[in-house]
């Protein structure tokens, strides 16, 4: 059944098909759909790729001719789970962090201490039938989630935190994160880079806001913590562009979103490892919401300067 069926390049090569994705889900795909129409377990999970992929649950293909589009709605919820369940199998820290530290050196000359560059991205989503859905209004007055992501220096995902709605500071994502204590109590031993909506810490290193007189140092460590952090700017739009359902506005409820956005993660990270083909570049400009400050703490503050100052 392989060979008649179309692998976009928006997917995935048959080999990691097979052996990589496939395995991780065939559990929750053997089971018949709710009219007792038996379909291919390899069918079902092309399908939700297909949705992944183009954000569309209505299938022309002839390939898949018989599945409905509910049979997919459910597919996609129940995968989506299925692989939100690996994450930690497939986002996670290297082991060898100062790899890590030595490639983000060689983007910009940043000293060898960064481990990951964090930021936020908006996954537009229909109003939630909830309690308090109006949570999920951003400051660009859409509803999303937002999706704290932190990568490394090859745009891999370290770790993603899809779980808040769009009216949620950064700061407030990150300062509520598994992956903030673990920095806290150094068990991660390195530096996140952030953009100004996240506070400066001790672990945590932003850029100078508006110095009323700059100096060289200040300006040259701007200039490096800015085009360092752009890595994870440029995983954003080869995740989105890889799985255009994160540009699209999901439908399901919260949960269920948040399960398709960490299944792409994972996806997104078994794409790198193995090496498939990057989505085609596209002049689509990603939506941002503006960033609100987040207020440095005097500490941070005075250790990004001695940082500065001893490194630049």
């Amino acid at each position: 059944i392989l060979l008649k069926l179309n692998f976009s390049s928006k997917w995935f090569s048959k080999d990691t098909f097979l052996t990589i994705i496939y395995p991780l889900v065939r559990p929750v795909l053997d089971s018949n759909d709710a009219r007792g129409v038996i379909h291919s377990p390899v069918v079902k999970l092309l399908a939700v790729l297909r949705f992944y992929a183009t954000g569309n649950f209505q299938i022309d293909s002839e390939d898949y001719h018989d599945i409905s589009q509910s049979t997919i709605c459910r597919l996609v919820a129940k995968v989506s789970e299925e692989l939100a369940k690996c994450h930690q199998q497939w986002i996670h820290f290297p082991e060898d962090l100062q790899t890590a530290k030595n490639q983000f050196s060689g983007i910009a000359g940043f000293p060898r201490v960064v481990v990951g560059c964090i930021d936020g991205t908006h996954v537009p989503i229909e109003l939630p039938s909830i309690e308090n859905g109006e949570h999920y209004r951003n400051r660009k007055h859409f509803y999303s989630i937002n999706v704290q992501v932190i990568g490394g220096p090859n745009l891999e995902i370290y770790d993603v935190v899809a779980s808040w709605p769009g009216s949620t500071h950064d700061s407030r994502i990150f300062q509520n994160s598994r992956v903030y204590s673990r920095f806290d109590r150094r068990e991660i031993r390195g530096l996140l880079l952030g953009d100004i909506g996240y506070a400066q810490n001790e672990f945590t290193f932003t850029p100078v806001r508006n110095p009323i007189t700059p100096t060289p140092s200040q300006v040259a460590y701007n200039a490096a913590q800015i085009r360092t952090r752009n890595s994870v700017e440029r995983l954003f739009g080869v995740l989105k562009r890889r799985f255009a359902c994160l540009r699209k506005k999901l439908a399901n409820q919260p949960t269920t979103c948040s399960h398709i956005i960490t299944a792409c993660a994972v996806l997104h990270n078994i794409a790198i490892a193995r090496r498939e083909a990057p989505p085609p570049e596209n002049n689509e400009l990603p939506v941002n919401v503006h960033i609100r400050d987040a207020d440095d703490n005097r500490l941070g503050a005075a250790v990004r300067e001695a940082f500065i100052n001893e490194h630049f």
